[in-house]
């Protein structure tokens, strides 16, 4: 989905015209963000534009599990947080709570481009095996980048892909070359981690419980059919689903190795919600 139409202009242009709406509002910074006020008007409903609602419900109402957000002007594999709470324009790390999964999908990117991973692709750029946390490059309030994580199951990327901010038609396909195999090597890490269903008693599927793994403060929820995808690098985890009416299961220890393990989890109805 293209939010912003290519000019043809390597340069960014004075405050982002290029790629506002036609309302002048920059798309990618209208989203709800965890460090201000997403409620800034009379009527205390978020003041977003109609492109920016019709993406936060097509986010949130969906099972994605992985998604890439693809820019100009730098060629780097940025993951978030693209905002802290430190209230400064950069250079303050923001991981999330996720961040070893993050920096293994950032490098999985830039290790399968020709260039990227070398860190020096553009002039006055230097990001280390080329990727970088978001904050710590520069911040970015209200980001879909950042609302992905927050708001829905989906682990987002933000790939930098050239130099130039707006790379004229015709280097189409240097840049699809560029960037083909790593692309394809970034959708299969969608089968990394944890996958199963949660059932109750009589097999069916559970609805919105949540896949807990401990220590990590950061949870996905089943989809109408009981279905989770759980993003995990190798590792050993315990993990917890509780869901509304149900007794939460025990800890169960998983070992992900490359690959993915498919967990089925059965959960027993509390006597007191019947």
């Amino acid at each position: 989905m293209s939010f912003y139409k290519s000019n043809g202009n390597c340069n960014s242009r004075d405050n982002y015209i290029g790629r506002n709406n036609a309302h002048g509002v920059d798309l990618n910074r209208d989203f709800p963000d965890q460090f201000i006020d997403a409620f800034n008007n009379s009527n205390g409903l978020p003041a977003k534009q109609n492109e920016t609602l019709a993406l936060m419900t097509w986010i949130v109402s969906n099972p994605f599990v992985l998604s890439a957000n693809l820019h100009g002007g730098a060629v780097v594999a940025s993951y978030p947080y693209d905002d802290s709470a430190s209230g400064l324009d950069c250079c303050a790390e923001s991981p999330t709570p996720d961040n070893d999964v993050f920096r293994h999908l950032a490098s999985v990117y830039a290790n399968a481009h020709p260039f990227m991973k070398t860190g020096v692709a553009c002039p006055l750029d230097t990001f280390e095996n080329g990727i970088t946390n978001g904050a710590l490059w520069y911040e970015v309030k209200g980001g879909m980048q950042d609302f992905n994580y927050l708001h829905s199951n989906c682990f987002e990327v933000t790939f930098e892909l050239s130099c130039c901010k707006y790379p004229n038609a015709s280097n189409i396909s240097y840049e699809w070359s560029n960037n083909k195999e790593s692309l394809l090597s970034f959708i299969e890490a969608v089968h990394m981690g944890i996958k199963g269903v949660v059932m109750n008693h009589d097999g069916a599927g559970i609805q919105a419980a949540q896949i807990v793994i401990e220590g990590i403060n950061h949870v996905v929820t089943t989809t109408n059919h009981g279905e989770y995808w759980r993003l995990l690098v190798p590792g050993n985890y315990q993990v917890v689903v509780t869901a509304w009416g149900y007794k939460p299961s025990n800890s169960t220890p998983v070992t992900v190795v490359e690959g993915q393990d498919e967990i089925r989890l059965r959960l027993l109805r509390n006597i007191l919600d019947v």
